[in-house]
């Protein structure tokens, strides 16, 4: 473990829980000297979690011969005076790491009962509010779950300014399609966050996400490493990696990044979406289709997997059938991905078929909906045909004057 996190000091433990009693066990190891350097059991009540977290925190630091900073230390109040509040919230944060809908609403209705038994929680409320941001985005469509995420969020500001989680939900919120995917608000946001706290891991891949699909591709795959580099087992940040790799034109360390990313987590419905790209771009059609029937184990018959689909038939040549499956992947059917990646992907079967005004028209609705991606759009290899026609020159033109303002913005952030 320490080899491949490239760290010296590997720290485990355990919980144990009966009643209103806890008992932590705490395990602090030196890798290089395969030796250990701290070992201690620690026992209390729920209500003084915060306490025994302090007291864990003294051992570590004695142990490892941390010295105190020799101005007074700041002392940090505990985020809420109710244990049970920060369990459920403990408990929903696990829940949503795992991406999927039953999880979501799970870590809502714990939430929910965390800032109810606990009104002033704003860390709750910021956590509420990234729930219900996912479960609006991704899971469950609908315009009452980002009008609740809002509520979260005033809710929290209005506790606490400087908390760094609302402001990454803020953030999130405002990258979204209904609200039109407001790429300089949301960094500005996510930049506040990571200005409060620089370890705060969600506003450090938000940030890239969205610099991935501004096109600033050097910069988004530098910020989802860092953040690998404290979560090594995260397979929604490997995916991203992935992505990156694929934009910038690296087909085989996209495919290894999603392949990583599954051997973490089977079921991951990026993971599984994505990984057909990869194979397409690099032009293993046979393994692509497969990449697909398998991905349809997790994503059924989503517009996605029919946009691969179509592709894959128009790299074949075979013009009928990719035709077909365009027109089924158009249709008015949410995706799990946002859908400007379904028009990039549906934009390329077009041009391969010899239909540019096609083609261009989705890259332009892409473009124009959370995807202004110009390297991405430029050396893309399906769009070779395209160099020819005026209107993807000018479209390439105007995301060309918009990536170099983002660049100037935010490239050196």
């Amino acid at each position: 473990m320490a080899r491949e996190m490239n760290v010296q000091i590997v720290s485990h433990g355990s919980i144990q829980k009966l009643g209103t009693r806890l008992r932590v066990h705490v395990q602090v190891w030196d890798a290089g000297k395969n030796a250990p350097v701290y070992s201690a059991k620690h026992d209390g009540e729920l209500g003084e979690l915060f306490a025994l977290q302090d007291e864990l925190a003294a051992g570590v630091q004695q142990a490892l011969g941390v010295r105190a900073s020799a101005s007074k230390e700041k002392e940090f109040a505990p985020p809420t005076g109710n244990p049970r509040a920060y369990e459920l919230y403990l408990r929903a944060t696990e829940r949503l790491a795992r991406l999927n809908r039953w999880d979501t609403r799970t870590a809502i209705e714990m939430l929910e009962q965390a800032v109810v038994l606990d009104p002033e929680f704003a860390d709750g409320w910021a956590k509420l509010a990234e729930a219900c941001a996912l479960m609006g985005v991704t899971q469950e469509p609908h315009p009452r779950w980002l009008k609740r995420a809002d509520q979260a969020i005033r809710r929290a500001l209005g506790l606490d300014r400087h908390n760094a989680e609302v402001y990454c939900a803020r953030g999130r919120v405002l990258w979204t399609p209904a609200r039109g995917f407001k790429n300089r608000q949301a960094l500005r946001a996510l930049n506040e966050a990571l200005h409060l706290n620089p370890g705060c891991h969600g506003a450090k891949i938000w940030r890239c996400l969205i610099f991935l699909h501004l096109g600033l591709l050097a910069k988004a795959k530098e910020g989802l490493l860092e953040a690998l580099a404290t979560h090594p087992d995260d397979a929604f940040t490997l995916v991203f990696v992935g992505q990156t790799a694929l934009y910038r034109g690296d087909y085989a360390e996209a495919e290894e990044f999603q392949a990583r990313a599954l051997r973490i987590d089977p079921a991951n419905l990026w993971g599984n979406g994505l990984w057909p790209t990869a194979l397409l771009y690099a032009g293993r059609l046979a393994e692509a289709e497969e990449k697909i029937h398998m991905a349809r184990q997790v994503l059924q018959d989503d517009p996605w997997l029919v946009s691969c689909e179509a592709l894959l038939w128009a790299k074949r040549g075979e013009r009928r059938k990719a035709e077909t499956l365009l027109r089924r992947s158009l249709r008015p059917v949410k995706t799990f991905l946002h859908t400007h990646h379904l028009w990039h992907n549906a934009a390329a079967a077009y041009a391969l078929i010899d239909k540019p005004a096609a083609a261009v028209s989705l890259l332009r609705r892409a473009s124009a909906l959370g995807l202004p991606n110009f390297p991405a759009f430029r050396d893309d290899p399906h769009f070779q045909s395209l160099q020819t026609y005026a209107s993807f020159r000018a479209l390439l033109a105007k995301l060309k004057r918009e990536w170099a303002d983002y660049e100037k913005e935010f490239g050196g952030a």
